[in-house]
């Protein structure tokens, strides 16, 4: 909308180009003074930061790492996610909450997660023993986790 309205010449010059804009355009116009890529990451780490807020108050982390776009926009939505997180989450869920950008590449984050999702499931206490007891992780393969 903002690039075919012309509301952002970065982002309609993308759109002519390449007939597709990316959150990496939206970045990129924004780094570059686009005043409309700039708002639209305004609103979208405000929408990002109340979600997330709902999360922290269930979940209640220490820790909340930000990763993927959000990451390279960092500059322009990281204050905003701060903001609204303290806002609308709970007083004690946010009390010692750290709030950063992950350090590993984009590419590389989605796997890096699976993988510690893995690990966490692989050594759980309760699975743990089950596998020492066979005497391999893969023993257990299709027989289901007793942490789900």
């Amino acid at each position: 909308m903002l690039a075919e309205s012309r509301q952002s010449p970065a982002l309609a010059t993308v759109l002519t180009e390449r007939r597709e804009i990316r959150p990496y355009d939206v970045t990129m116009a924004a780094e570059h003074g686009d005043r409309a890529a700039q708002a639209l990451l305004q609103r979208t780490s405000a929408l990002l930061g109340a979600t997330l807020a709902t999360l922290v108050s269930f979940y209640n982390p220490n820790l909340l790492v930000l990763g993927g776009g959000i990451a390279r926009a960092k500059t322009h939505v990281l204050a905003s996610v701060r903001e609204a997180i303290h806002r609308r989450a709970l007083p004690l869920a946010t009390q010692d909450l750290r709030i950063e950008v992950a350090g590993v590449a984009e590419e590389l984050s989605g796997v890096t997660g699976a993988v510690h999702l893995a690990l966490d499931e692989v050594f759980a206490p309760e699975n743990l023993e089950l596998w020492l007891d066979a005497g391999t992780p893969a023993a257990l393969s299709g027989q289901p986790s007793h942490g789900a």
